[in-house]
């Protein structure tokens, strides 16, 4: 079993690994069914990038809550109800369809739901299962935890992508509007599954052992010794979240459709390919780590992937784009186990709900803006603006990131002679 799962794992580890790729599934085929739905719904570019961004501020703002809490609560209740508000957020999805005027309803919808656009780790969920899965094993392990942790959602949000191709089959028999509804209907139904998983877990997890001790030296933000580390590395993230958010998965989406006409189908299939090639790539990780360091690994994995998302606008035809998305996939994704092991490494175990949750917070706040500009953008213009602006922004970051954090290391780096 070990390998497979990391020696020490233990069956809280787990079940949030399995709980991880069951939102993994349904967020692959959510988040990318979302454009094409509100287009459905009579949306235009514009539109459909602001309900993108109040879905993003909404994120940030769960996580807020969530990462408040994180530090005082135990951590299975907070995971409950998080579940039960994703499955309520698909089934009002579906609902939209059933409005003469769903604009509104879809902003508010996608502000106060739970439906994660980036299809990535974040959201609500993000502060326990980081804490916990950071104290689950031993330091020279915990990367390769949060390599399976990523590598089982990124796996299952490939699967889910693929699922957005179901609407093209159930069209000709419920109309193009009512057929995404149905797929709504399923996000919801299966987004239920994680409450039975979730609900095995110790319910007397905490952020850490010694949390009543901690709270005493521990401000209101949770946050104590490791505060100006935190805060510097968070403006650092909000940097690349911005321009993910203007590069987002429901943005490229869009911009090959409005650009070569790419259709659901065709995108679900793109993106079950580049999931796929990402989740590969997290399998990585790890090994990569050891070898270089995680800060290395952060720079020199996502810098090419930088670079490929600005050269993408420039790209003459639909198949010479896909293959570029597929070219960055193959290594965008393997800085995320690495970051997230990094973060959790270099604070205290007291402090690592809040550095989880005031990191996540600053991302997704950053990110938020992205989308509502860049439908703007396309509005204008199909050339792809926003992609190439986000790669810049990408490339400006892994360099900032290299300059101020390279000498930041993890315990079990300190150890390596």
């Amino acid at each position: 079993m070990a390998l497979i799962w990391p020696p020490g794992t233990g069956a809280d580890a787990k079940r949030i690994i399995a709980a991880r790729a069951v939102r993994g599934a349904i967020d692959g085929f959510g988040s990318l069914l979302v454009p094409f739905y509100l287009g459905a719904l009579g949306f235009g570019p514009a539109e459909i990038g602001l309900v993108l961004t109040a879905a993003m501020f909404g994120t940030a703002s769960q996580t807020l809550v969530s990462g408040a809490v994180a530090a005082r609560l135990p951590f299975r209740p907070m995971l409950l109800g998080a579940s039960a508000l994703v499955a309520a957020t698909g089934f009002g999805w579906a609902a939209l369809s059933l409005l003469p005027q769903p604009f509104w309803p879809a902003l508010v919808l996608a502000f106060c739901g739970a439906m994660n656009m980036q299809a990535s780790d974040a959201g609500p969920f993000l502060p326990a299962e980081q804490a916990l899965l950071a104290r689950a094993v031993a330091d020279q392990h915990r990367t390769a935890l949060f390599a399976r942790f990523g590598l089982a959602g990124a796996l299952a949000v490939a699967f889910g992508s693929t699922l957005v191709g179901a609407s093209a089959w159930l069209a000709p028999a419920l109309g193009a509007v009512r057929a995404m509804a149905a797929l709504f209907l399923v996000y919801g139904a299966v987004a239920l599954l994680p409450l039975i998983l979730y609900a095995g877990l110790d319910p007397a997890a905490r952020a850490a052992p010694t949390q009543q001790g901690a709270m005493q030296r521990i401000g209101f933000s949770g946050l104590g010794p490791s505060r100006g580390r935190v805060l510097l590395m968070t403006a650092i993230f909000a940097l690349d979240a911005f321009s993910g958010g203007l590069g987002a998965r429901a943005i490229v989406a869009l911009w090959l459709n409005l650009r070569f006409g790419v259709g659901a189908a065709e995108a679900g299939s793109l993106f079950f390919w580049a999931g796929l090639l990402g989740a590969l790539s997290y399998l990585a990780a790890a090994p990569l780590a050891r070898r270089i360091g995680l800060v290395n690994t952060m720079v020199f994995t996502h810098l090419p992937a930088s670079v490929t998302l600005i050269l993408l606008p420039w790209l003459p035809s639909a198949p010479w784009a896909m293959a570029a998305i597929l070219g960055r996939a193959a290594v965008a994704e393997m800085d995320v186990p690495a970051r997230n092991s990094w973060v959790m490494a270099v604070v205290t175990p007291a402090e690592r709900p809040a550095a989880s949750a005031i990191t996540a917070l600053i991302r997704n706040l950053a990110a938020a803006p992205g989308p509502r500009i860049a439908g703007q953008m396309l509005a204008a213009s199909p050339f792809g603006w926003p992609l190439m602006i986000a790669g810049i922004l990408k490339v400006v970051y892994d360099g900032l990131l290299l300059g101020l954090f390279a000498r930041v290391r993890p315990p079990e780096e300190r150890r390596a002679p």
